[in-house]
């Protein structure tokens, strides 16, 4: 604030604290008495505003400090903490996992497994067939919607799908392919639907590696 408003408001402040002394029968003097003290007023609702808005702001930054202190686990700040090499995703609110066409039985084996499904935006409706086929089979299923432009695979080109694994679960990749391969085909040619050599750790700058299985959709 400026020095010299910060004097005249102090001044005035002092004038109207003072008693008042104004002669009651000199108007003049009863009205500029009357001004002080409600520039005082005014001043005081100002200053108790400001007040509370740096309260409420210094409560929001030791908020966003906190989250940062413990490791990014929002999935927000999560980006924000990530390489800027990095892939960005974007999480679909409208996304709803379409009910598979075709009867799959659901099995104990798949309980616990999380499949990643991430697609580029123009494959949301082939993404959202292949959430709701792997859910009913019995998998967990987690989505974004992503470039892939970093991903390790043999062809990035539109139309490819490309189902990937950890070590320790490449032996479901096949059988991945055939749960989804029954919603996509024949809208999908077979030899579109691949599997993907190597593992996740291969995409090392996808945002979201989480996941024991990934179906990828370009």
């Amino acid at each position: 604030m400026n020095v010299d408003l910060t004097k005249d408001l102090y001044q005035i402040a002092c004038c109207c604290m003072e008693d008042d002394v104004t002669d009651p029968e000199d108007p003049i003097g009863a009205e500029s008495t009357k001004t002080k003290k409600s520039v005082l007023a005014e001043v005081g609702v100002f200053c108790t505003t400001l007040k509370g808005f740096l309260i409420s702001a210094s409560a929001v930054i030791a908020a966003l400090a906190t989250l940062f202190a413990s490791g990014c686990q929002l999935p927000l700040i999560s980006e924000l903490c990530t390489s800027p090499s990095a892939e960005k995703t974007s999480h679909n609110r409208q996304f709803k996992p379409t009910p598979p066409k075709n009867s799959i039985e659901r099995s104990s084996e798949y309980e616990g497994i999380l499949v990643s499904v991430f697609y580029r935006k123009h494959r949301l409706e082939d993404a959202q067939k292949t959430a709701g086929a792997l859910a009913q089979a019995g998998f967990k299923t987690t989505h974004a919607e992503v470039g892939l432009d970093n991903a390790v695979v043999p062809n990035k080109s539109s139309g490819f799908v490309w189902i990937k694994a950890t070590p320790a679960k490449v032996g479901l990749k096949e059988k991945v392919r055939w749960i989804i391969s029954g919603e996509l085909v024949p809208g999908i040619p077979g030899d579109k639907l691949g599997l993907a050599p190597g593992d996740l750790n291969d995409d090392l700058n996808l945002i979201e590696r989480r996941g024991d299985i990934q179906v990828q959709l370009y």
